[in-house]
């Protein structure tokens, strides 16, 4: 009797453990499923809910003749345990795999090699190249059309990205001529403001050296009351 295939073989080692554990849980349901009873003097108390459920709703269920819902009963759980047990003992179960030795043979294509065709040979035509010394022109459809446009629209669009800066500046050339125009004619020529600006400078300086003498002088005043 051959030994049994190793749990290996079906499932990965690194996923044992768990695949044990799932099966220990579903062996404890089905058992658990198998050793239950039924509760304690369930019986007696269906026959006593029965009797009270009719006692306290003979009055105006009596003259009625609406159909009526009885309780479902309490299954036989005893029955359904022997069921259970018999389909799993009438389950299917795989047979145990047993290795059997390959025979292996050599391919058929080596056993020809020495055979030799007799079908007659095929006739092929030869293919024969014309040098056309004129150029030939290709009819353009309409999608090599539009593809040819959306290649140009997009050499377009990456050369305007391309200069972008070049273009910012070439569109407001003529403005930014127009403001410096009105600037110098605002403030006058280059000269009168070189030399408005060496007037007021000289000035500037004039006051500086008159508010140093008074200062010197007031403090030669405070030196001789001292």
């Amino acid at each position: 009797m051959a030994r049994p295939v190793p749990l290996s073989t079906y499932v990965p080692p690194n996923q044992l453990p768990d695949y044990r554990r799932a099966r220990s849980a579903n062996r404890r349901s089905v058992k658990l499923l198998v050793d239950a009873k039924t509760p304690a003097l369930n019986n007696e108390h269906e026959i006593r809910s029965n009797v009270s459920t009719k006692v306290r709703h003979i009055l105006c269920v009596e003259g009625s003749k609406e159909r009526k819902h009885p309780r479902p009963e309490v299954p036989n759980f005893h029955k359904l345990h022997e069921e259970m047990e018999e389909r799993l003992k009438n389950a299917p179960h795989k047979a145990v795999t047993v290795p059997r030795p390959f025979h292996l043979s050599e391919s058929a294509q080596h056993r020809h090699e020495q055979c030799k065709s007799t079908s007659p040979p095929r006739n092929r035509t030869k293919y024969t190249r014309k040098d056309t010394k004129n150029e030939v022109v290709v009819r353009s459809t309409h999608s090599s059309k539009i593809r040819m446009e959306a290649i140009r629209q997009r050499e377009q669009k990456l050369y305007e990205e391309r200069h972008k800066s070049q273009k910012f500046w070439e569109e407001r050339k003529d403005e930014m001529d127009m403001s410096r125009m009105k600037l110098l004619s605002s403030i006058g020529s280059l000269n009168n403001v070189h030399e408005d600006i060496e007037r007021k400078t000289a000035e500037k300086r004039k006051h500086i050296q008159e508010t140093t003498k008074e200062y010197e002088r007031y403090l030669a005043e405070m030196q001789q009351r001292s």
